[in-house]
């Protein structure tokens, strides 16, 4: 019995430079986004920043690192350009993603509601 093809995770749109990268999290695998749509002209600065951006972290997410696939190469050169990663364009390797998450660890009782609302309001400041 043969095992069925193993299905793309990425394409590429005929006639541009724009590929559409599945994004999976670091530490459960599960998808995040299954066409997040990106120049193969793009940086990793800007790549960091799309996914940022995205809905598919959690609000308070200050700061993501990027992978490769699960065992693959960080991507940590912010100038270095997509099409420099061929793996995410033609081998369907999927974008790894593991945020950094704004957490606030209070040591004393917060009596009210506003207070802390006030604390989530500055997570998303500090974010951007």
């Amino acid at each position: 019995m043969s095992a069925a093809p193993k299905q793309k995770r990425n394409r590429v749109d005929d006639g541009t430079r724009d590929i559409h990268v599945q994004v999976e999290d670091y530490e459960s695998g599960e998808v995040l986004h299954d066409g997040l749509a990106v120049s193969l002209d793009a940086t990793v600065a800007d790549l960091r920043q799309l996914v940022l951006s995205s809905d598919a972290l959690p609000s308070c997410t200050l700061a993501v690192q990027l992978f490769v696939g699960h065992t693959g190469t960080e991507l940590i050169d912010d100038d270095a350009k997509l099409a420099s990663f061929p793996a995410l364009a033609v081998d369907g390797t999927p974008l790894v993603v593991s945020p950094t998450l704004c957490t606030f660890r209070a040591k004393v009782a917060v009596p009210y509601m506003s207070v802390v609302m006030t604390l989530k309001s500055l997570c998303f400041a500090v974010r951007g």
